[in-house]
C-alpha cells in the first residue's frame, strides 16, 4: 500500500488543527478585562486605574482629561449643577471670557444652551452607530484642537460613551472595522464563543479524513468485478492507468478543488441571509455578520480562506496538467473546460472581494474594471455590462452579487 495515500487525510487533519488555533481574518482585538460601569469621582482627581484596563477604562481616562469639564463627570452636559463644582470665578463660562463670543484664539465658543449631554435619554441622537461616533470624535474633537485625537483614543472614548449609556460591550474592542455593526441606541448582545463550533468542524474534518483514507485503501485493492461503491470511486473514470491514481501524480488538487468549492457554496449561502447589497449597508452588514451573528466570524473566515485556497489549488492543478501532458488529446476538451473554470473562479474571487464595498476595495475595483476598457472593440460595452452603468455604484454592487448567484447556479447544474 502506497504511503502517499495518507497525505490527503493528514492534510485535512492539519487543516482542522489550523482552523482551531489560527487567528481569524480581520479579527478585532479582545481585551482581557471587562468594561466597568463608571462611578462618580471628584473633578480634581482622575478616574481610578483598573488593571488590566478595558477599552472603556482607557476611554474614561481620556474623557477626564479632554471632555469632562464641558460634558460633565457622568456625561450630563454643562449643567448648572455641574458648573457649581467649579471655582466661583469659572462657574459662568461665558462671563469669564473663556468660551463666550470673545473667546481667545486658543479657546472655543460654547453656545448659551451649554455643551450637550452625552449620556441619558436624548443623548447622541445624531449618531446611529459607534463608527459614526468614533469618526466624529477623531475628526472634530476637541474643539480647540480639531483632529488631535488619535484613532485609538477616539475608539476608547466611543467605548466609554457607550458604557455611560449602559451599552456594555464585554470583551469587545471597537475599531474602524467592527464599529459599524454596533448601534448607539439599543442593547447589543454579543455572540458566545465560537470554539464549540470550531471544535465540531475539526471533528468533521477528522471524520472526513478517515472516510477518504478508507476509500483510498479500498480503491487500491484488485477487484475484478469493479463497482463504484463510494464517493472516492466517483471522482475517477472506471478505468485509469495505475500510475495516474497515485498522489504524487495528481497531488490531490482535483479533489481539494471540489472540497473548497463545496465549502464556498455552503458558507456563501449562509452569508446571503445577512448580506445587504447596497452601497450604504454592504460593509455594515458584513461587520454585523462578523461581530454580532453567532458563528458568523467562523463562517466568514471559512468562506474567505476557502476562496484563496481554491485559487491556489486550481493553479497547482493546472501546472500538474501541463507538466504531465494531460492537456493532449483525447483530453483536450477537459483541458479547455478546466481553463474556463479557472477563469470563472478568479472572476468570482474578484467579485466576492468587491462585495465588501468598503474603503479597501475602491482601487481594486477601479483598476480591475478599467482593464476591460483596453479590450479592442468590445471594451467599453463590456465595462458597462460588468459595472451595470458608467461608474461604480449601486448598479455595480447589485450586478456583482447577481452574477455570483448566476455562476453558482451554473456550477450546480
Amino acid at each position: 500500500m502506497s504511503r502517499s495515500m495518507y497525505i490527503v487525510p493528514i492534510f485535512l487533519m492539519i487543516l482542522g488543527v489550523v482552523l482551531f488555533f489560527v487567528l481569524p481574518v480581520e479579527a478585532s482585538p479582545v481585551d482581557s478585562g471587562l468594561l466597568s460601569t463608571p462611578s462618580p469621582y471628584n473633578r480634581s482627581s482622575p478616574p481610578p486605574t483598573i488593571y488590566p484596563p478595558s477599552q472603556a477604562d482607557n476611554g474614561a481616562q481620556a474623557y477626564w482629561g479632554l471632555c469632562q469639564d464641558c460634558h460633565g463627570d457622568q456625561g450630563q452636559g454643562l449643567t448648572a449643577e455641574w458648573r457649581a463644582a467649579f471655582a466661583p470665578e469659572y462657574q459662568d463660562c461665558w462671563a469669564a471670557g473663556c468660551h463666550g463670543q470673545d473667546a481667545p484664539d486658543n479657546s472655543f465658543t460654547i453656545l448659551e444652551t451649554g455643551a450637550p449631554a452625552l449620556a441619558g435619554p436624548g443623548a447622541l441622537l445624531r449618531f446611529s452607530t459607534a463608527f459614526d461616533l468614533g469618526k466624529y470624535i477623531q475628526e472634530s474633537m476637541p474643539l480647540m484642537l480639531n483632529g488631535s485625537i488619535s484613532a485609538e483614543q477616539a475608539w476608547e472614548l466611543a467605548a466609554y460613551l457607550l458604557s455611560l449609556n449602559n451599552n456594555q460591550l464585554e470583551q469587545f474592542a471597537l475599531s474602524g472595522t467592527n464599529s459599524a455593526a454596533i448601534p448607539i441606541h439599543g442593547e447589543v448582545k454579543l455572540p458566545e464563543s465560537e470554539y464549540p463550533g470550531v471544535l465540531v468542524l475539526v471533528l468533521v474534518l477528522f471524520l472526513a479524513a478517515g472516510v477518504i483514507g478508507v476509500g483510498k485503501s479500498g480503491s487500491l485493492r484488485p477487484n475484478k468485478t469493479f463497482k463504484r461503491g463510494n464517493f472516492y470511486h466517483h471522482l475517477h473514470a472506471p478505468k485509469i492507468p495505475a500510475a495516474q491514481s497515485l498522489f504524487r501524480y495528481t497531488l490531490g488538487a482535483g479533489g481539494l478543488s471540489i472540497f473548497f468549492s463545496l465549502v464556498l457554496l455552503i458558507t456563501g449561502a449562509l452569508e446571503m441571509y445577512y448580506y445587504t447589497p447596497t452601497p450604504e449597508e454592504a460593509a455594515r452588514s458584513i461587520q454585523i455578520l462578523t461581530s454580532l451573528v453567532p458563528y458568523g466570524n467562523l463562517i466568514r473566515n471559512l468562506h474567505y480562506w476557502s476562496a484563496q485556497l481554491l485559487v491556489i489549488v486550481m493553479m497547482v492543478h493546472l501546472v500538474r496538467v501541463i507538466l504531465t501532458g494531460a492537456y493532449a488529446p483525447p483530453r483536450r476538451f477537459n483541458y479547455v473546460l478546466g481553463i474556463l473554470l479557472l477563469v470563472l473562479v478568479i472572476l468570482l474571487d474578484f467579485t466576492g472581494y468587491v462585495l465588501r464595498w468598503d474603503e479597501g476595495i475602491r482601487w481594486a475595483l477601479v483598476v480591475g474594471t478599467n482593464l476591460l476598457k483596453t479590450i479592442p472593440g468590445i471594451g467599453e460595452g463590456l465595462y458597462r455590462f460588468v459595472m451595470g452603468g458608467s461608474e461604480p455604484g449601486l448598479a455595480a454592487l447589485a450586478a456583482a452579487a447577481h452574477r455570483r448567484i448566476e455562476a453558482s447556479h451554473r456550477e450546480d447544474v
